[in-house]
């Protein structure tokens, strides 16, 4: 059981490009968003569309390679993020640098 790095990135460019203009897009978000996809993905196919490993944690779910994946996409310029309040939290907003 490989993780498929690609498939992962591009799902993350993918909710990035498609949720830009919702206020709440950040890292928990992102995180949740991916679980439910690869869930929905094995509940239809058998399989797990990325062969990502999910860990519980207080605040929802945490994919084991997301920050990694998230710094990649940073260094490669495809990616930046910004802290911005959102009510009274602090969220790591991501932002494309260009469309896919």
């Amino acid at each position: 059981m490989d993780f498929k790095k690609e498939k992962y990135i591009k799902i993350i460019l993918y909710i990035i490009s498609c949720c830009t203009h919702k206020e709440n897009l950040g890292k928990t978000v992102i995180s949740v968003l991916l679980y439910f996809i690869d869930f929905n993905y094995y509940e239809l196919y058998g399989e797990s569309l990325t062969n990502e490993i999910y860990l519980k944690s207080r605040i929802g779910v945490i994919p084991k390679h997301f920050n990694e994946n998230m710094n990649q996409l940073i260094r490669s310029h495809n990616l930046y993020y910004r802290q911005e309040v959102y009510y009274y939290y602090l969220i790591k907003r991501y932002y494309l640098r260009q469309i896919p």
